[in-house]
């Protein structure tokens, strides 16, 4: 390419050159054309000159014989001697134009003169008229006179104008020569430089052409990589989403098996050493989910949810969770959410928690010293819609302008206190800025070097102004606004959440952070006549835990005759702790992290606040006592942590591993709900839900989702099947429950059971032939012996894969079915059809294993029947 450049610049370099040395000759060669035409026409304006100076002299002449003024006469004699001057003058550079002229000589002759003698005949004449008159010789001025004025000045001025129309002629013809010479001469011009590029050029073109050419394969090559790269990238992206699939399933049930083992643990050493393992295994699936969410971004497969949330209760969990390493590095965690804030908002909370997440994540392990803050505000709210304002401050050591232009980059993680790299995956911040990106929103930094950081994010959302509540925000204003309240906790994020949930009812809060700080304060308080209604207190703070502060206060009230309030547990049962929970000192207990409804319920029943048109229970009974629910779970650790939550509310749990054994427990048995995962061998939750879906009896049977898989499009392709709900492993209790009780309280038709349970419903058979028994009967003995050898011919044509006579068969078998009203072998049949219509034949085998097993059946029980039932008369 460098070649192709120098090699065009010096042909450009050389035509210019050319180029200025044609222009110049054909400039040349026009100016010649030029001059060669003004000279006939020079040659016309001496003539012109000659016919005026001709005339002057005759006119002249003729009054100098005529007048006889002697003032009048010297006048005369003057003009006349200077027209002669001029005449004489003009003559002789006519005589030269006359010679170079390329007329012939005879075209300028009178008679036998030369027009020149005659010319300086009469200019004689005219002198000699002059010296006449000057003499007095009067006589010899009218010889003279009349000699000159007989015929001389008007032959004379004619033959003058017949040369000036020569002349002309000539100039003319010169002039059309001069316009054919000027085109020739740039037609010629045009051909040179043509011929001349064309030279020069066409080299340059064909190495230009050459190189093309080879760009063009090179480029051919590039697409060809291109899409090699991105082949690797998807092999890479799904190949990576496995390995995150394969780590998930055991951080699953590492999960479940530590949820269970804290609800039946009776040690409390084994409940600690529980919840350390929980926290680290958070922890590990946190980590799994960040480089899952960025394979997603990367990608473009990431898909943002839009549904409605608590935003106090994320902020709590995230804090939660986050709380632990914070006091290890003895680091003050505050939040700070503004009290207009909208408890619910429109978005996707899963996305949600991990900004806000990886934000504090992102603080607290570079701040040494300090504190870190979170702040939740509002911005350009209008009607339905407003702005998440998001900003985390910390006290670390700063960033320089360098480090944060690289501070969104994946896979980057420098400590900017000391230069070097630290732990961590690098892609926190970086998966923040994109989901806020595609969610709308952004991110900044600003920092200064030994002055913290500040990251400022801002969420467009939205709200429902008239969303359904479990309770009326009002009425719940008005029953607790008179509630006079004291907190009391070490840690400075608690005390926020609680007082943000809190002050949006109107309670009358006051917070402390210290023990004795508040048993101050209590006593202050009844020393001035107010009264506190309830103190939520934490259990383990500096100096003196909970138990003690609330036994002081016990104590002190007590001794002056005052009613102690009423006291609430905000704990995060640690071990050794919870033996005073048991204890009448605390009315009620809310576990850390404790959800928002949670902590309004217990405020309710603590302070005896009811609502007189409210009936329903504070923890209402579940309906799903007795309830059997069909779990399909190929894990073993997913099948007994889900069966032990669906236990624990009372459900009847059946089991099976594969989508081909729950269809058969479905043809079974009749259940109230089926809890299915996604990925299943053989046939997986999708393809199971659709083969419900496909039958009448299964048509309204709840059916529920399990994946591991954080992915919206999977979520959407599950209950456009035909699932009702969609749950995320790890599985969460409550959300489970919640998904679950609407779903069982749903009013399904009831299932008429038959003797042989869908194999042979001999009732509905003889309803399909009128009562007709001896017909019924021949039916059958023809199905039989038509239907013979099903197995052996089913097996022959799948291994010859033989697939459309094979769904031709089966339909067939469908007919009889529909006839006979044998719906378990009618189900097989058209299960079979539509595997090999939607050509999924990987689980062909195991479906007409089924099948055999279910005709063995149906022939024993039509069998029977016939043996049963006497012959026909």
């Amino acid at each position: 390419m460098i070649a192709i450049v120098k090699g065009v610049r010096q042909a450009y370099n050389r035509m210019l050159m050319l180029c200025f040395a044609v222009f110049s000759v054909a400039m040349l060669a026009s100016g010649f054309l030029y001059t060669t035409d003004s000279r006939y026409s020079d040659k016309l304006t001496l003539i012109n000159q000659h016919k005026h100076y001709l005339q002057s002299i005759a006119r002249l002449s003729l009054a100098l014989v005529h007048e006889n003024s002697p003032q009048s006469i010297k006048l005369t004699e003057s003009a006349l001697q200077n027209a002669i001057n001029k005449m004489a003058l003009n003559q002789q550079t006519l005589d030269s134009v006359i010679v170079e002229s390329e007329l012939q000589l005879s075209a300028m002759n009178m008679a036998d003169e030369q027009l020149n003698k005659r010319i300086e005949n009469y200019l004689n004449s005219a002198r000699m008229m002059l010296q006449a008159r000057q003499q007095g010789d009067q006589l010899q001025l009218s010889r003279t006179a009349e000699v000159f004025l007989a015929d001389r000045p008007t032959l004379l001025a004619d033959k003058l104008g017949h040369v000036a129309q020569l002349f002309e002629q000539q100039a003319s013809s010169a002039q059309n020569n001069r316009l054919y010479g000027l085109l020739l001469v740039w037609l010629v011009t045009l051909a040179v430089l043509w011929l001349l590029f064309n030279r020069n050029a066409k080299p340059v073109a064909n190495k230009v052409e050459q190189v093309l050419g080879t760009l063009q394969d090179e480029n051919v090559a590039a697409l060809a990589s291109k899409q090699k790269a991105l082949e690797l990238a998807n092999h890479k992206d799904r190949y990576l989403g496995s390995i995150i699939e394969e780590i998930r399933a055991p951080i699953n049930g590492v999960l479940g098996m530590v949820n269970l083992i804290k609800q039946t643990a009776s040690d409390e050493q084994r409940l600690y050493y529980a919840e350390k393992i929980e926290n680290a295994t958070l922890t590990l699936s946190h980590l799994t989910k960040q480089v899952s969410d960025f394979s997603l971004a990367e990608s473009g497969a990431l898909v943002i949810e839009k549904k409605e949330f608590m935003i106090l209760k994320v902020i709590d969990e995230v804090v939660a969770l986050l709380k632990p390493r914070a006091k290890n590095k003895q680091l003050q965690l505050f939040v700070r959410v503004a009290v207009d804030f909208p408890e619910k908002i429109l978005g996707d909370e899963t996305q949600v928690r991990q900004i806000l997440f990886n934000l504090l994540a992102n603080a607290i392990q570079f701040t040494e010293k300090g504190q870190v803050t979170l702040s939740v505000r509002a911005e350009d709210r209008l009607d339905e819609s407003l702005t998440m304002l998001i900003s985390v401050v910390d006290t670390g050591p700063g960033l320089t302008e360098q480090q944060q232009e690289r501070i969104f980059h994946p896979f980057e993680q420098v400590n900017p206190a000391q230069g070097h790299s630290v732990s961590g995956t690098g892609l926190g911040l970086s998966i923040v800025k994109q989901l806020l990106e595609l969610m709308g929103g952004g991110i900044e930094c600003r920092s200064q070097v030994g002055s913290g950081t500040t990251f400022v994010c801002r969420l467009p959302t939205s709200i429902r102004l008239h969303s359904k509540t479990e309770r009326n925000p009002q009425e719940l204003v008005d029953k607790l606004s008179r509630l006079n309240v004291l907190v009391v906790d070490d840690e400075p994020s608690i005390l926020d959440i609680v007082s943000t949930v809190l002050g949006k009812l109107n309670v009358q809060i006051k917070t402390c952070e210290l023990a004795e700080e508040a048993i101050s304060y209590v006593i202050y308080e009844y020393q001035q006549g107010h009264e506190i209604d309830i103190i939520i207190t934490d259990w383990e703070m500096p100096g003196m835990n909970g138990e003690q502060m609330a036994t002081k206060i016990v104590e002190y009230l007590d001794s002056a005759g005052v009613a102690p309030p009423k006291f609430i547990l905000l704990s995060a049962f640690k071990a050794g702790d919870s033996s005073s929970y048991e204890r009448t000192m605390f009315s009620s207990v809310i576990k850390k992290p404790f959800k928002v409804p949670e902590l309004i319920n217990n405020l309710l029943v603590v302070s005896k606040v009811d609502f007189e048109d409210d009936s329903e229970q504070m923890v209402p009974v579940l309906p799903l006592s007795g309830k059997r629910v069909l779990l399909i779970e190929d894990q073993q650790n997913n099948q007994v942590i889900v069966s032990q939550m669906l236990s624990g509310y009372g459900m009847l749990v059946d089991l099976a591993s594969t989508g081909i054994e729950g269809i058969r427990k479905l043809t079974d048995n009749d259940y109230d709900i089926v809890v299915t995962d996604i990925q299943l061998p053989l046939m997986d939750g999708i393809e199971l839900t659709e083969n419900i879906r496909a039958v009448e009896a299964w048509g309204t049977l709840p059916v529920v989702g399990l994946s591991l898989q954080h992915d919206l499009a999977l979520k959407h392709r599950c209950l456009n099947v035909g699932m009702n709900a969609f749950i995320h492993k790890p599985v969460d209790a409550a959300q489970l429950l919640d998904e679950i009780v609407p779903l069982v309280q749903q009013q399904r038709p009831a299932r008429v059971a038959s003797d042989d349970d869908g194999v042979f419903d001999v009732a509905r058979a003889l309803n399909l032939f009128a009562n007709n028994k001896a017909q019924l009967i021949c039916v059958i003995k023809r199905f039989l012996d038509q239907f013979d050898g099903v197995e052996q011919r089913v097996s022959r044509l799948s291994e010859n894969q033989a697939f459309a006579e094979l769904a031709y068969y089966v339909h067939g078998l469908k007919g009889f079915c529909d006839r006979l009203a044998l719906a378990r072998l009618g189900y097989c049949a058209d299960t079979i059809t539509s595997t090999i219509n939607k050509n999924k034949t990987d689980t062909l085998a195991h479906q007409l294993d089924f099948l055999s097993s279910v005709w063995r059946e149906t022939k024993q029980s039509l069998s029977q029947y016939l043996d049963n039932t006497d012959s026909p008369e």
